[in-house]
């Protein structure tokens, strides 16, 4: 454990020396412990299958669904003042117990913004954000069938740098609407064989909302991505395998969102969400998906909790289960549901609870799985 808190001490450098050229910076350090109970640690599907995307002689597959604990783990650094400069650390890692060390994921975060109010004040401030963002993710890429770790096991591990700003103008009370835009890097670590999947993400968004009526509001976010990969391939529309043409996959998302007003304490949002990808080359993985999401907030004095249950239906124009052209035409359906609670013992100290459950139903069996966590937890603000 004590390499994994090392490891948190240069973000903290980092994040101090950003603050001490300001004596009036705020500091602000939150930190989460817990332990928690994973179903399916390796997103393993629960049934044997055979595999269809090896075009000779397919192999039967027989999955090992591996349970087990692990501990989440969350540290936050974050400093501000009164012109609107901020720097922040933050890291988040879940480490796997009991010979799941595969499961192992972890995430660091810098970053450095400034917020600048253009006019107004209070809730029509109208304000510009702006800021870099530097992140290094680390995963086993692991088989999802037996836990054990690939040849390129570094394959899904990047550093990402970004800059982003987002314009928000608050017209009244009752609207407000902004743009926003970013771009990322994110280089992936060298792997023996196969294509890197290094990519620069382009993303422009904006939105709008309106009040309804005075505990009702209803609000309209449209964003347009492009991820464009440097060697990771498309795939032909004619026999689904792998292209000489790089992929760029290009995202076209509408989401709606209503929120309304409970009484005092609850809060109850209702999201419809609508995304297109084309993959920026023949079709093969271009897909329509459709998402509803309902999530219900409890705020009291000191108890907060969190209900929230969404599905999502991809519908593919082109691609098969295996991406084998002899198979049936893929689809996919995700269902996730979520409860939460946090208990304020004090100023500083809070309890926390939370239940995940997540299935991916396909007919691309090496990607169908259900998994449930369950994690308890202590967190510390100061």
């Amino acid at each position: 454990m004590s390499h994994i808190f090392r490891s948190l001490l240069p973000g903290l450098s980092l994040t101090l020396a950003l603050a001490l050229p300001s004596p009036i910076m705020a500091m602000n350090i939150e930190t989460s412990v817990g332990i928690g109970y994973d179903s399916n640690a390796f997103r393993s599907p629960d049934q044997p299958y055979t595999d269809y995307s090896v075009l000779l002689a397919p192999p039967a597959v027989t999955p090992q669904v591996q349970s087990g604990m692990y501990l989440p783990l969350e540290f936050k650094a974050a400093s501000s003042n009164k012109t609107g400069l901020k720097a922040s650390y933050d890291f988040s890692g879940d480490i796997y117990l009991n010979g799941l060390s595969n499961a192992n994921s972890y995430t660091h975060e810098f970053r450095l913004a400034n917020e600048l109010t253009l006019s107004g004040s209070g809730s029509r401030r109208n304000t510009l954000d702006f800021g870099a963002t530097l992140r290094r993710f680390s995963r086993t890429y692991y088989d999802r069938d037996s836990g054990l770790p690939k040849t390129s096991a570094n394959r899904y591990s990047y550093t990402a740098l970004g800059a982003d700003a987002a314009y928000q103008q608050r017209i009244s009370r009752g609207f407000q609407w902004g743009l926003d835009g970013e771009v990322e890097a994110r280089l992936y670590d060298a792997v023996p064989t196969g294509s890197k999947y290094d990519y620069n993400i382009y993303k422009i968004g904006t939105y709008a909302e309106f009040r309804v009526l005075d505990p009702t509001r209803l609000r309209f976010d449209l964003d347009y991505t492009i991820n464009d990969y440097a060697q990771f391939k498309a795939r032909n529309l004619v026999d689904g395998q792998l292209s000489t043409t790089p992929r760029q996959d290009l995202f076209v998302t509408l989401q709606t969102t209503l929120r309304q007003r409970l009484g005092k304490d609850w809060t109850l949002f209702l999201d419809h969400r609508l995304r297109t990808r084309d993959d920026g080359f023949e079709g093969y993985d271009n897909y329509t998906a459709q998402r509803g999401r309902v999530r219900l907030l409890f705020s009291g004095d000191a108890l907060k909790v969190r209900l929230s249950a969404d599905q999502e239906v991809r519908s593919y124009d082109n691609a098969f289960a295996f991406n084998n052209v002899a198979q049936a035409p893929l689809d996919y359906t995700a269902s996730n549901a979520s409860l939460s609670t946090e208990y304020a013992v004090s100023k500083t100290w809070a309890l926390w609870a939370e239940v995940d459950w997540r299935n991916v139903d396909t007919n691309d069996i090496r990607y169908a799985y259900a998994r449930t966590q369950t994690l308890v937890g202590v967190r510390a603000e100061f």
